[in-house]
Formats: structure tokens, C-alpha cells, sequence
């Protein structure tokens, strides 16, 4: 995936509060008490054990319209300051994303809600020409990609992950459920996928 980002920047990398979680219970009324959006519904497959979990400030995304804004403000404090780069700290306290993990043995299971970014109009993004377009289904009514396998952007992922994805447009929330090292199948992704939706 390729970006075309202002002339003399690179990416603006946002920082903010993050918590670790080792128990789940903690996370949840953690989640609870600072209105962080939570996995309802949700039963993870028998002998997965939760790992640890996180809360973290949301980071806008480097092609989003609010981080095209951040940009604008920097270059103009670069300049004021003679400078050709200038970073500062950035911070959205009132969005938090939220991640927790599984495994079973070697295999992996992640989930995440994050809210989602608008794309800016003047930021274009371009899909890998070397990966196949995820595939795309419906779930509970609900529009649902599915990437994997040849879809996967080039060495950007495990060869072993795959993951299912959508958004929760009422909500603005994106939601993306993976593994990796093959140990949950796309019909395991899916139908925990299903739990998920039916639960918003």
C-alpha cells in the first residue's frame, strides 16, 4: 500500500496513553469505566487462554483527514521555526481503541475495535498490485472482508495470518479479527465474526 503524502514529510506518528491488561476481568471494567467500546457477545473456541489485553489513546491514520490536519498545523509551525521537519506529540484522550489476545499452543487469535478515520480527499491509497483483493461476504447483514493467503499485502503480514474486518458505521467503529500459524480456519473467523455482529 502506497500513500502520497505533503512534500517533505514522511508520517506523523501520534502518541498517547496506553494500558496494559493481563487479566481479563481488569480490562473489561477498565473498558467499562472509561466507555471504551467492548467485545459483546464474544466466546472465544475451546482451549483458548487471554493473553493480555490493551486500552490505548486512537492514533488518527497516516491517509485520514484529521491527521492531513495535524500536517498542516506542523508545516506551519516548521516553517515559523525555520525548520524543514518538526514533530510534536499528538493526542485523542476521548478515543480509545481497544485489543485483547488469545492462544491456543503455537496459534494466535487478536481482536481489536478502533474507531475509524475518514479518508482525506487529497491522500490516495493503492492496493499491493502483487496481492488478490480480499474476498468479500455478508454476515448477519453486515458487509464483512476477508483477507488471506494471496490477499495478504506482500511481506507486510505472516505468510500463517489471516484475518476478517468491518466497520460498524453507526457506531464508527472498525472491528478486525485475526490468527496466525494456521491453527483457526476462515469458517472459525467468520463465525466469530457472526458473534460479534449480532451483538452490536
Amino acid at each position: 500500500m502506497t500513500q502520497n503524502l505533503p512534500e517533505g514529510f514522511d508520517y506523523v506518528i501520534g502518541e498517547g496513553g496506553y494500558e496494559a491488561f493481563k487479566d481479563y476481568a481488569a480490562l473489561m471494567e477498565r473498558a467499562e469505566s472509561l466507555g471504551v467500546p467492548q467485545p459483546k457477545g464474544l466466546i472465544v473456541p475451546e482451549g483458548y487462554q487471554f493473553t493480555g489485553g490493551a486500552i490505548q489513546t486512537h492514533v488518527p491514520q497516516s491517509w485520514s483527514a484529521e491527521n492531513e490536519k495535524v500536517l498542516k498545523q506542523l508545516r506551519v509551525k516548521a516553517a515559523a521555526a525555520g525548520k524543514k521537519f518538526y514533530t510534536e506529540k499528538t493526542t485523542q484522550e476521548k478515543r480509545k481503541d481497544i485489543r485483547m489476545s488469545y492462544a491456543k499452543g503455537k496459534t494466535q487469535l487478536s481482536i481489536a475495535i478502533e474507531h475509524t478515520d475518514v479518508q482525506s480527499p487529497n491522500v490516495e491509497i493503492m492496493d499491493d498490485p502483487k496481492s488478490e483483493k480480499p474476498g468479500e461476504l455478508t454476515i448477519a447483514g453486515q458487509k464483512v472482508t476477508y483477507t488471506g493467503g494471496a490477499s495478504l499485502p506482500k511481506g507486510s503480514f505472516p505468510a500463517t495470518q489471516h484475518y476478517v474486518r468491518w466497520n460498524d458505521k453507526d457506531a464508527n467503529l472498525s472491528y478486525r479479527v485475526w490468527a496466525r500459524d494456521n491453527g483457526l480456519s476462515k469458517q472459525d473467523l467468520i463465525a466469530l465474526a457472526e458473534q460479534l455482529i449480532n451483538a452490536q
